[in-house]
């Protein structure tokens, strides 16, 4: 992910209860899970060179066990009773500068296949905030600087998959092809619609 200013400190973790996170949490459904392992096989899509990270760690790399090494001691568990068995998720709220970033990883039988990241400001987001967050992606996955585009879909050489969007906050997703993910969308694919600088770089690289 990016790691946008120098110092990036966590939150209070017991500021924020259940309710919040079951708010954030990104696939509260089986409906919901089927959609975004869609994107497995979606067409249309950018292909990177580059592997995709998540907060400096490779996608295929991140486990249970290593998470308060590699993340510190999290913000919140959430057992979302989404009704997918095994389904739990970590989040971690992170300040950097005026960036605020709430990172939740998910897991099933505590096997990692999917996270996000929202992205938020101290005060209402601005395009241009969203433009560092956008072009910190563009270079990070190679991507043309003059695509205009400020979404996007991209696919690493091993199948691992990183959208966003932009809906008041901006949001990166990141699905990791493996076989807990191939798993799933066999078991739930009935579901959903129709089945399936070196201060700001350096810091910003570290969190996208």
């Amino acid at each position: 992910m990016l790691r946008i200013f120098k110092p990036k400190k966590k939150q209070n973790r017991n500021t924020r209860g259940k309710d919040y996170y079951h708010r954030e949490n990104l696939i509260q459904t089986r409906d919901e899970l089927s959609k975004i392992l869609e994107l497995l096989d979606s067409p249309n899509i950018i292909n990177t060179s580059n592997n995709l990270v998540f907060h400096n760690k490779e996608l295929t790399a991140i486990t249970v066990n290593d998470l308060e090494t590699d993340y510190g001691k999290e913000s919140y568990i959430l057992d979302p009773e989404s009704g997918i068995n095994g389904h739990e998720i970590y989040y971690y709220r992170i300040i950097s500068g005026t960036f605020r970033f709430l990172l939740q990883l998910h897991f099933i039988d505590n096997k990692f296949f999917f996270a996000g990241t929202k992205i938020a400001t101290e005060n209402e987001m601005l395009q241009s905030d969203k433009k560092i967050i956008i072009d910190s992606v563009k270079k990070r996955y190679c991507i043309d600087e003059d695509c205009k585009d400020e979404t996007f879909k991209i696919k690493d050489p091993q199948g691992n998959i990183l959208t966003s969007h932009d809906n008041i906050f901006y949001y990166i997703k990141y699905l990791v092809n493996n076989e807990i993910s191939r798993k799933l969308q066999s078991q739930y694919s009935q579901h959903g619609g129709n089945g399936l600088g070196e201060d700001l770089d350096s810091t910003l690289d570290g969190l996208i």
